[in-house]
């Protein structure tokens, strides 16, 4: 069991560093990224195999019941987050998640006959793993990387006068 928790740990700190890295390198805020796993995620599985009216409404319909849990999950607020980020319970769940979503992945790339929207399914579920373990990481406030050079730009030209003091709480 101790090891599942450690793949889930790795596998949790490498999406972290996947966002970090989106940060830093592109300017993509975890914000964004979450907001656009969403909309990928929605566009790669509404891609139907034919184009019938029943199949297009049953793609409709799915995307109006995943898309609310979705943007729910990341609207959570940070101290939500930082509970499940160290829960063994949530570890669980997302091992489970993972183990599901694995599955299904590979029973679409390598169960025959193939049609050309098993790739796109297939992605998609791995970017839903990746988002369930995104939404439960938290940045505690810490500023970025642009952020930090901005407002040390800030105090060499304006020096510290004009950053606001932290209020004294009354006795």
């Amino acid at each position: 069991m101790k090891w599942l928790i450690d793949y889930d740990a790795w596998f949790f700190h490498s999406v972290e560093g996947l966002l970090k890295w989106l940060d830093e390198w592109l300017s993509i805020s975890q914000k964004h990224a979450e907001q656009s796993m969403i909309a990928l995620y929605l566009i790669l599985t509404m891609i139907p195999p034919k184009w019938t009216l029943s199949v297009v409404l049953v793609k409709i319909a799915e995307a109006f019941c995943i898309s609310p849990l979705m943007w729910l999950m990341h609207i959570r607020p940070a101290a939500i987050r930082r509970y499940t980020q160290g829960s063994r319970f949530q570890a669980v769940n997302r091992l489970i998640l993972q183990g599901v979503f694995g599955v299904i992945a590979a029973v679409v790339f390598f169960m025959s006959p193939h049609q050309w929207t098993d790739a796109p399914m297939a992605v998609a579920q791995v970017v839903y793993v990746v988002f369930f373990y995104a939404t439960d990481i938290t940045s505690d406030g810490e500023r970025g990387r642009r952020r930090k050079a901005a407002l040390a730009e800030l105090k060499k030209m304006f020096g510290t006068e004009w950053i606001p003091k932290p209020l004294l709480e009354p006795r």
